[in-house]
């Protein structure tokens, strides 16, 4: 039976957790102590369905009050998800920088959060937040200590997974390794070369090798999908500079 108040809305809450995500439970148990004079219930909130955390599923959905009031009632900041398959061993500060919550980010790292933390394939926040092109995301976590050299568990960098000119030029001013290969052999230019013009050009003007070849023999040449990206890196340097020029 539950009880009145707060704690009978908060059990019927309990009993939707089916068809509701963890966050969105706790959000009903937040909205509920706030109209009450009651606190949350005995414990620190860790647990969760589905072998993620309540933290993690509130900071993957970007509610940040609930976030905020996690980690006040003692939820633990880099506790990892457990979900079965790659996705499992996901932190909080990963599922918000994948989802381009930057001010989730930013509680989560004044409470501490390892920006060093990595997932079930090996990507910590920072690569997340570089292949989802997260550029304030990606600026903070590199000004807390993240690395752009870290590699996944396909050898993959945070350059090879961006896939904007802004964020390629935050990571190598951090000092990411600009012809860095995956285990496959592949580089950032090669992976560009799919179809991102600027970031050829931008990673060619900071030093990208087009004459690298991955573990099959190939070079960006080879994966260049139209005819200006395969232009362009036939140029030379002085020729690239002209057509930085007229692309501002």
């Amino acid at each position: 039976m539950c009880g009145g108040g707060w704690k009978s809305r908060a059990c019927e809450a309990k009993r939707e957790r089916v068809a509701t995500s963890d966050a969105r439970w706790w959000e009903v148990i937040y909205a509920s102590r706030e109209r009450s004079s009651s606190g949350f219930p005995r414990g620190r909130p860790q647990g969760s369905t589905g072998g993620g955390t309540a933290l993690v599923s509130a900071s993957w959905n970007g509610y940040l009050d609930i976030v905020r009031a996690l980690l006040s009632k003692g939820a633990t900041v880099n506790l990892k998800s457990i979900d079965a398959g790659l996705a499992g061993g996901r932190t909080p500060l990963i599922a918000a920088s994948r989802q381009g919550h930057i001010e989730v980010v930013e509680v989560l790292l004044a409470a501490g959060a390892d920006v060093h933390a990595k997932d079930g394939e090996g990507k910590d926040a920072l690569m997340w937040a570089s292949a989802g092109d997260y550029r304030r995301i990606v600026k903070t976590l590199l000004a807390n200590g993240a690395s752009p050299k870290a590699t996944d568990r396909l050898g993959n960098t945070a350059l090879i997974l961006a896939r904007s000119v802004d964020v390629a030029r935050l990571l190598l001013e951090a000092g990411a390794g600009v012809n860095a290969r995956c285990h496959a052999g592949k580089t950032a230019l090669m992976y560009a070369s799919y179809g991102e013009i600027d970031l050829v050009g931008a990673l060619l003007a900071a030093g990208a090798d087009p004459d690298i070849k991955n573990n099959d023999g190939e070079t960006a040449l080879n994966m260049a999908v139209n005819e200006e990206i395969r232009s362009l890196l036939q140029q030379g340097p002085g020729e690239r500079g002209i057509w930085r020029f007229f692309r501002r």
